[in-house]
């Protein structure tokens, strides 16, 4: 009689440490999923926070700011005559989900959306499509972009193929 209550106490003394690695375990998966969590936030956070601070004061600082539109139509003139010297070649150009070889002024003024969290600010969303021959012919073509009111937003280069897509900024 004197060997049953031992096993009582083996038999209760390993339930709770079984519930205890169980409880442990999900307070270990739920700090995980908050810390994700926390970290998408900040990631968001910082996304918001570098498009102002890359995109609004270089707006700001120029006298004149352009519209969306022109700033578009400025844009796509320059890839086009940089990919005519860079041998890059663009096969498709989407302009705010409109497929178009040539826009015009009314198009490209109705592409133009409110960009979200900057009033008075107005953003043009572009992809393109296209092949390259060279890699430093199409790091050339890319480098357009650099003085513009531009943010890329995806970038999928292949063999001598490519998609872009990026952002316009304008008034």
């Amino acid at each position: 009689m004197k060997s049953l209550p031992s096993n009582t106490a083996w038999v209760v003394g390993t339930v709770l440490l079984v519930l205890a690695a169980v409880l442990f375990h999900m307070g270990a998966r739920a700090t995980d999923a908050a810390q994700q969590r926390a970290a998408q936030a900040r990631a968001t956070q910082a996304d918001t926070v570098r498009l102002k601070s890359t995109i609004n004061p270089r707006l700001a600082i120029e006298p004149k700011v352009q519209t969306a539109s022109l700033q578009t139509a400025l844009v796509l003139s320059a890839l086009k005559k940089a990919a005519a010297i860079t041998r890059v070649s663009e096969t498709q150009i989407s302009i705010s989900g409109m497929f178009q070889n040539a826009s015009n002024q009314e198009d490209l003024e109705a592409a133009a959306k409110s960009a979200p969290g900057m009033p008075g600010l107005k953003v043009v969303s572009v992809r393109i499509s296209g092949s390259w021959q060279t890699l430093p012919g199409l790091r050339v073509w890319l480098a357009t972009l650099d003085n513009r009111p531009v943010r890329i937003t995806s970038l999928d280069v292949s063999q001598g193929s490519f998609i872009m897509g990026f952002n316009i900024y304008g008034r």
